[in-house]
């Protein structure tokens, strides 16, 4: 064989080892990638069952614990009763229970009709206003965010002074349109005009979207001093945030007997509220919030659900899985 002919056979031989080592390298990766994948997808997997188990947990909670107990634990941001934290392989489980009802439900800005649909409703935008109050919104940010949060819920296409419909949500350089429906979370204000992260930040501790359009109905026994101005969405701008903290903070040791015995405290003495309005107050919890943590192999996972009590049972009425890391 000539010197020419046998370089030529090297440097194929070496060319066809080069191209082999590169197949192998990529296919090596690609096998740990997928391992890797597999591994994230069972660990996911199994942090879901934990988080069930929480569900589990609370439900369990919420239907054996004495009510009295209970509700004194969820009036206790310091009381331990409502919260519980358990080991497991690899990590933990740490769950607490709320009051599911204690919040502004966005979605009482309108009302249903009897043939179907929805239309702006007085009440609860006076209400979610005197809310905005509270929480330290100027007059004119209160009209644009309640118009437009009650454009995007209601069934018709006419915009509210200073709301925005369809045609204004058309124009962005992304266009949509609006829900026409009730918000089924509050992550869904971020795609209403006006609701931008930092209102989204101060609204979501007050605020909830519940399955329906009823109106807001407060345990004055659970409330938590940080949730006053809660009562001045209900009461009125007349009753401000720091007056109403300490009307929650002065709450009688064993709270309200009854509605009654509430509305006759000193700093509502001579208040002006309507009927309607008084029996938006109650001394039941029905709704029931869980907030769960689970940690497991280094990764994290929160669970989001709500429970309804059904008499002796508790029902799961919704959930949300996110902030895996």
């Amino acid at each position: 064989m000539r010197v020419s002919e046998s370089g030529a056979a090297l440097l194929t031989v070496l060319l066809m080892v080069a191209v082999m080592a590169a197949v192998s390298v990529a296919i090596v990766d690609d096998m740990l990638m997928a391992t890797r994948r597999t591994a994230n997808a069972n660990e996911r997997g199994q942090m879901a069952w934990y988080a069930r188990g929480a569900e589990v947990m609370a439900a369990e909670l919420i239907a054996r614990t004495d009510e009295g107990i209970l509700m004194r634990a969820l009036a206790d941001p310091d009381s331990t009763a409502s919260e519980r934290n358990f080991p497991i392989d690899g990590g933990r489980i740490h769950a607490r229970v709320r009051d599911g009802g204690n919040c502004f439900n966005l979605n009482s800005v309108v009302t249903q009709l009897e043939k179907g649909g929805y239309h702006a409703d007085a009440r609860g935008r006076r209400q979610y206003m005197n809310l905005l109050d509270a929480l330290g919104f100027n007059e004119q940010e209160q009209a644009e965010l309640s118009s437009a949060l009650i454009d995007w819920i209601d069934s018709d296409t006419r915009t509210s002074p200073r709301g925005a419909e369809d045609y204004d949500y058309a124009a962005l350089s992304v266009p949509y349109r609006t829900g026409n429906t009730l918000l089924a979370d509050v992550s869904e204000l971020r795609a209403i005009k006006g609701y931008d992260a930092e209102v989204v930040a101060k609204l979501r501790p007050f605020v909830c979207a519940l399955m329906g359009a009823e109106k807001t109905q407060l345990n004055v026994n659970t409330l938590r001093p940080e949730q006053a101005a809660l009562l001045t969405m209900l009461v009125g701008k007349d009753l401000r945030p720091e007056t109403a903290r300490r009307l929650i903070e002065d709450r009688p040791d064993g709270g309200y007997a009854n509605a009654t015995m509430f509305w006759a405290s000193e700093p509502l003495e001579g208040a002006q509220v309507d009927q309607e309005t008084r029996s938006q107050v109650t001394l039941q919890t029905r709704l029931f919030a869980l907030e769960a943590e689970v940690t497991y192999q280094g990764a994290y996972m929160a669970v989001n659900s709500l429970f309804e009590r059904q008499g002796d049972k508790v029902v799961l009425v919704s959930r949300k899985l996110g902030d895996v890391r």
